[in-house]
């Protein structure tokens, strides 16, 4: 099975995303593949294919993290690498960096034993889509922001399809109040 960490993203703002932005953009850039709007999260960590057994002391591993829930803001829209040869088109995160930092980085001690640690240095970002040739954007990308509280982080399971991704939840970790 493979799994990943990470947070929903409410669906108003799945909503907007796909309003303002994806259904802007989606005709004008044809070498680019779009998230789907019930795919849109932002990632916490990538585990990979994992044994029902490795999966059980995952979850057992996720119990103990305890957080208050916390604000993000998402703004700014961007790319990696850069917009030139751009693979990956992002909304970023400006407020709760720290707090998903702090999670990521007790995710990546609590699991460090039986999942490798991610050698990229952690840059929270909610991916909207991938390009499968890399030539440069050249058109205006539309204005983006919006906030919402994270009170949850959640264990997915991903299921790759010829269409993309489906995302499944397998755990939820709640905010201590």
């Amino acid at each position: 099975m493979r799994v990943f960490i990470g947070i929903d993203i409410p669906d108003s703002i799945k909503d907007e995303i796909e309003k303002r932005v994806i259904s802007k953009l989606k005709n004008k850039l044809d070498n680019a593949r779009f998230v789907k709007k019930d795919s849109l999260h932002l990632t916490l960590k990538f585990i990979g294919e994992v044994s029902d057994d490795k999966l059980e002391k995952i979850k057992s591993s996720l119990k103990g993290i305890t957080f208050s829930p916390f604000k993000v803001f998402l703004s700014e829209i961007g790319f990696f690498p850069d917009k030139k040869r751009p693979r990956v088109m992002w909304i970023g995160v400006k407020d709760g960096v720290e707090e998903m930092r702090r999670i990521f980085i007790e995710i990546e001690e609590r699991l460090s034993k039986f999942v490798e640690k991610e050698k990229r240095e952690f840059s929270p970002h909610l991916t909207i889509a991938r390009f499968k040739e890399r030539k440069i954007v050249e058109l205006n990308i539309p204005d983006f922001s919006a906030e919402f509280e994270v009170r949850e982080f959640i264990l997915f399971k991903s299921i790759l399809l010829p269409d993309g991704a489906k995302y499944e939840k397998i755990s939820s970790f709640v905010a201590s109040y």
